[in-house]
């Protein structure tokens, strides 16, 4: 559960079985359809993030929770949420020296 400001009642994340699992699992199944592959690593890893993100535009929930539930507000979501976005991106690109030792079972 996330408490949320705002909000009398927090909000209650799905388990990992939920939508956007169904979504990229969705998607997967489509890419194996397409290129005619097991192996979609490369593929998912070269694709662009925003490209498993388009579906999301076909649910009035994360219409609702992106950009106040209309299309026509998705620019300013994102003029609004670019900086941070483009922070995250960058933190994750950032090449990291301190990784942990992997531990066997």
């Amino acid at each position: 559960m996330i408490v949320l400001n705002g909000r009398s009642e927090p909000f209650v994340v799905q388990g990992t079985n939920n939508l956007s699992e169904h979504r990229f699992g969705r998607t997967k199944q489509g890419l194996r359809h397409k290129l005619g592959t097991k192996s979609l690593v490369r593929y998912v890893q070269a694709m662009r993030p925003e490209e498993l993100l388009v579906d999301n535009l076909n649910d009035p929930d994360s219409l609702r929770i992106v950009c106040d539930g209309s299309q026509e507000n998705l620019a300013n979501s994102f003029a609004e949420n670019l900086q941070a976005g483009q922070n995250i991106r960058s933190e994750r690109r950032a090449k990291t020296t301190n990784h942990p030792i992997p531990t066997r079972k």
